[in-house]
């Protein structure tokens, strides 16, 4: 390859040479149809783990809440109240029983 400008090789050419014959690859040097694949497995995994989490928490906000109202019966007296209502179905069973603990050492609500 002879220089034209005084010892200074084209770039042009060089990177002409270097991808000739080459195909196009995505992220990960993956083809596009199985970085496709992995994403839409990914994208699966997560919808999955986000289900499980929000199901757990309804589980344990609904045992709170249940909690809450059957105190009454049992004779812990914790008003139902706003304050007592997000603290057991956010918090869930955990929630109760330091709502529970707080009454039984004099915390009024």
């Amino acid at each position: 390859m002879k220089s034209i400008d005084g010892g200074r090789i084209m770039m042009l050419e060089i990177v002409n040479v270097t991808q000739a014959g080459t195909t196009s690859h995505g992220m990960f040097g993956l083809t596009p149809a199985v970085n496709g694949i992995v994403v839409g497995l990914l994208l699966v995994l997560l919808a999955i783990v986000i289900l499980w989490k929000l199901k757990q928490f309804i589980i344990n906000s609904a045992l709170g809440l249940m909690a809450l109202f059957l105190l009454q019966f049992v004779g812990i007296t914790i008003p139902v109240n706003l304050v007592t209502i997000i603290v057991s179905a956010v918090l869930g069973l955990i929630g109760v029983g330091l709502m529970v603990l707080l009454t039984v050492l004099g915390f009024k609500f």
